[in-house]
């Protein structure tokens, strides 16, 4: 079979100093323990009103009828809302019934994936390179890339469905010999990840064509792939019938609504190019710019690897979708530390440049990682949605409220997850005269910026930002953020 090694390379590691290794392993799982604690909220809202709505709404907090068109149309894949769904419940035995408790252990079993994920990638892939020195610089740029902490951490469907995908991948190619047990394995895994995310369809697919095409696998070996992966794609069919109460085939679904009726162009349509320029601006230059060329050197370079085979499609494929977010490329970037070094190795080979501490190639490796590494460390105590502040307060400081008013959007539209059952949320009238003060004296009215001044006699009791961080205000970084204020009449 082409591109295997043997088991025993696979397990061992030939560092020198393994405490330190130890030491490194611990740092990272810590960093990313770190940031499911303070990464609070949703990169994309998808990562909340699809996955954590839905399984509200099977907990019996919220009805159909408050869900997206989504879940209406019956196309969103339900494996992993029922896992929410399991594990709250799971959680709520042990009394801790709390949504920021629950957000935080699904974000940490996230990481625990992710971190997982990242250590199979490292440990088989290391073994590729002979140098000591290079292997060391795989490993830091495999676990402590900024953008892999970002995705890492989240309970998302893109992060899940690549761990998922990457592991069975490696699990495959991890086993040289041409065991039965090991297609049936890669089935089980590709299945998984498909539905938890069906546009993993893609990577499958340029898997599919390395098997046949590169590795030549034999039809029965086939057999024993797609066999498994019919099986958890027909027991995902059972989960979501049980979930939307009705026989539902959601793949079909969603490629009807998507791609049949083009619904996903509803929510705006990009250029095939809109990939390298917000991959670029996102990734943060030079890193990014880096990475993006030494992923293409990489296809480049070698037509036979499966990851090559693999990546190109699923690119290919989104670039000819009109509905382009970057998102939808993060099942990609758990190899680009792999594409990156493997390019640094053939370049230096290629020219017969000594890698060592002292020369060139080691001096701006230092200063890409040293550049990344100021943005891993923001990463891990960024919140991802300052609003999250705003349903704590709510929730934990102000549990004997009834009702809440607020002056225009509703904060907690398509967000109940973080709502207290009892409370009431209902929108007032901007003229705040005598009389509306005097009938609900001691409510609580939630605004924005462009209207505290409407309230600038009650007491404010919260605020998104304090104050004094308008010191920090560069470039006006906490106008482009969601801030609310709340006031008590």
């Amino acid at each position: 079979m082409y591109y295997s090694i043997k088991f025993d390379q696979y397990k061992v590691m030939s560092f020198k100093n393994l405490y330190n290794q130890n030491k490194l392993y611990f740092l990272s799982f810590f960093s990313i323990f770190l940031c499911a604690i303070f990464s609070v909220g949703f990169f994309h809202p998808d990562e909340h009103y699809q996955l954590l709505e839905f399984a509200n709404y099977k907990l019996g907090n919220i009805e159909g009828r408050q869900l997206p068109w989504e879940f209406h149309e019956k196309i969103r894949p339900t494996l992993q809302p029922i896992i929410a769904f399991v594990t709250i419940k799971i959680l709520n035995l042990i009394s801790i019934t709390s949504p920021f408790l629950i957000a935080f252990f699904l974000r940490l079993i996230s990481s625990i994936l992710s971190f997982y994920c990242l250590h199979k990638i490292f440990h088989f892939y290391s073994n590729e390179f002979k140098s000591e020195y290079l292997k060391k610089w795989f490993y830091l740029f495999t676990f402590f890339s900024w953008f892999l902490l970002f995705i890492g951490v989240r309970f998302s469907s893109e992060n899940w469905s690549a761990c998922i995908f990457t592991i069975g991948l490696i699990h495959f190619l991890s086993t040289k010999e041409e065991v039965t047990r090991k297609y049936l394995i890669l089935g089980l895994f590709l299945g998984l990840a498909f539905l938890i995310r069906f546009q993993t369809a893609f990577f499958i697919l340029g898997l599919s064509f390395w098997l046949l095409f590169v590795n030549q696998t034999k039809f029965k070996n086939c057999l024993f792939l797609i066999l498994p992966f019919c099986f958890v794609v027909g027991m995902g069919i059972l989960l979501d019938s049980w979930f939307y109460n009705s026989i539902t085939i959601t793949p079909f679904n969603y490629f009807y609504q998507n791609i049949v009726l083009n619904k996903a162009a509803n929510f705006g349509v990009e250029p095939w190019w809109y990939y390298f320029k917000i991959a670029f601006e996102k990734g943060i230059p030079p890193i990014s710019i880096i990475f993006i060329l030494a992923t293409i050197y990489f296809f480049i370079k070698n037509p036979k690897n499966p990851l090559t085979w693999i990546s190109v499609p699923f690119i290919l494929i989104h670039f000819m979708i009109g509905h382009k977010e970057l998102r939808f490329l993060f099942p990609l970037f758990f190899f680009l530390p792999y594409f990156f070094t493997q390019t640094i190795d053939y370049l230096v080979q290629k020219n017969q440049v000594e890698l060592h501490s002292k020369s060139k190639p080691a001096k701006w490796l230092r200063f890409l990682f040293v550049f990344n590494l100021i943005f891993y460390i923001i990463i891990i105590f960024r919140p991802m949605t300052t609003k999250v502040y705003l349903f704590d307060f709510l929730y934990n400081r102000s549990k004997n409220e009834k009702l809440i008013y607020f002056t225009d959007n509703n904060p907690f539209e398509t967000i109940d997850f973080y709502k207290r059952n009892q409370l009431t949320i209902k929108k007032m009238d901007v003229n705040v005269d005598s009389n509306f003060i005097i009938n609900n004296r001691g409510k609580l009215i939630i605004t924005i910026p462009e209207k505290r001044d409407l309230f600038k006699k009650q007491k404010l009791i919260f605020q998104t930002y304090p104050d004094w961080l308008q010191l920090f205000n560069i470039g006006n970084w906490m106008g482009k953020s969601e801030q609310y204020f709340i006031y008590k009449i």
